[in-house]
């Protein structure tokens, strides 16, 4: 859209995003949960990929995280594959709020893994000259505190 719409045309343009943001959950839940490479070890028939799809979803309009629900649902995808066998933690390194956390500990709990979380709580760093990806964010964006954080996943 250019930057000449008008109010009422960006206004509506955001309103049929959400929309859309909203709609789109099941189908969500069914291509990405619906994963026949699921171990069948844990146990998660629909009815349990549906709710935790909803609950990840209902996070993320709760707590705000870098990322939408769809990318929560398909890291746990890739958790919910790995063989209870192998051993192992999950590692998330940045937490800002800890929306992303409360979508993971989920997970975490689903398979029996620990979750460990990694931040500086500071925020971004400066970014340095050239760098494309730091020239749209300042210094300390993305900062939470571990209290944020703690309490997100709690809820």
């Amino acid at each position: 859209m250019s930057d000449q719409a008008s109010p009422a045309s960006r206004l509506l343009l955001g309103l049929a995003m959400k929309v859309w943001y909203v709609l789109s959950l099941p189908f969500a839940i069914a291509i990405i949960l619906g994963s026949s490479r699921i171990h069948p070890a844990y146990r998660v028939g629909w009815f349990r990929r549906t709710m935790l799809g909803a609950r990840m979803f209902w996070n993320k309009l709760r707590v705000p995280t870098g990322t939408n629900y769809k990318a929560h649902l398909a890291m746990a995808l890739k958790i919910l594959e790995i063989p209870p066998e192998v051993e192992g933690d999950v590692v998330e390194c940045g937490c800002w709020k800890g929306g992303s956390s409360a979508n993971l500990s989920l997970v975490c709990r689903l398979v029996g893994r620990r979750l460990l979380i990694y931040d500086s709580f500071e925020g971004l760093p400066e970014a340095k000259p050239g760098d494309r990806e730091g020239a749209g964010y300042s210094a300390g964006d993305y900062r939470g505190s571990e209290d944020e954080v703690r309490a997100n996943i709690a809820r």
